[in-house]
Parts: structure tokens; C-alpha cells; sequence
């Protein structure tokens, strides 16, 4: 996959500030600064490839999911109940998270779901969407960078 072509999102600003002190704060004199700030953002994690294997228990599954790190800073990666896996950078790894399986159809299914959509792909988007934070909120995904985090 060619990571180049993911859509990177640009933000910008501008921070004013006004500072004084001494004799010419008590006169009511200030200095303004305005500083520009322009930010790029782009992903610091990608999923790969995404697969499953059975486990002992026919209720559950392992999810395997290959995850790229695209950064120049080693990041650490977690999910509920599994271990910590450390990407350096630029590194790809498998993590395989034991899982309950799901059934999609379960969902719920508003009836007025069809009637808010003017198109069948906005309502296939809508559902992947849905799909992915019922995934999000079970496998409690989450990664930090090493390098930004403080002790305190």
C-alpha cells in the first residue's frame, strides 16, 4: 500500500498575545504578538491487513492485525486484556487479540435508518461506520508514542 496517498489534514492558526509588566503596565501600555502556526496531521497508525483464526472456544475468536508504523518515533500499541506490542519506527507487526465473536446482523436496525439516506452507498457508509465503533469500543484499542509521554 502506498501511505503517500492518505489524506493528510492541514491546520492552521494564529495565536495573539499581549504581555506587559513594569512601570508601563501601571501606565496601561501592552505589546501584541502574533505568532502563525501551521500543523500538519497525519496518521500515526495503520491497519494492514486484518484477519481471524479460530480459538479453543467456538464463542470466540483470535482477531490478527497486522499494524504499520508509518512515524519516525517508537510508539507502543494496546488493547484490552493483551500485552503491549512496541513499534519502532517505520516497523510492521501482527497483534492477535483473543476476541468474542460478533454478529454484525445483531445489530440494531432503526426503521427510519433508509428514509435519512438519499443514497443505498450512504447507507452502506453509515453501517461500516457503526460496524467500526462496535469493533473500536470491544478491542479498546489504543497507542501513544513513547517519545511524548511524560512521567510525573
Amino acid at each position: 500500500m502506498d501511505y503517500g496517498t492518505i489524506s493528510k489534514k492541514t491546520l492552521e492558526a494564529v495565536l495573539k498575545f499581549k504581555y506587559s509588566g513594569g512601570p508601563g503596565k501601571v501606565e496601561g501600555y501592552y505589546r501584541e504578538l502574533s505568532l502563525g502556526v501551521h500543523v500538519n496531521v497525519e496518521p500515526s497508525l495503520f491497519f494492514t491487513r486484518v484477519s481471524t483464526l479460530p480459538a479453543t472456544s467456538t464463542r470466540q475468536c483470535h482477531l490478527l492485525l497486522d499494524i504499520f508504523n508509518p512515524t519516525e518515533h517508537e510508539l507502543t500499541v494496546s488493547a484490552k486484556n493483551n500485552q503491549d506490542l512496541v513499534l519502532h519506527a517505520s516497523e510492521c507487526q501482527r497483534m492477535a487479540i483473543q476476541v468474542d465473536r460478533f454478529d454484525f446482523e445483531s445489530l440494531p436496525q432503526a426503521e427510519q435508518q433508509t428514509l435519512h439516506f438519499s443514497s443505498p452507498k450512504q447507507l452502506q457508509e453509515e453501517r461500516q461506520l457503526a460496524h467500526g465503533c462496535q469493533i473500536s469500543s470491544k478491542l479498546g484499542i489504543c497507542w501513544s508514542i513513547i517519545s511524548f509521554c511524560f512521567l510525573l
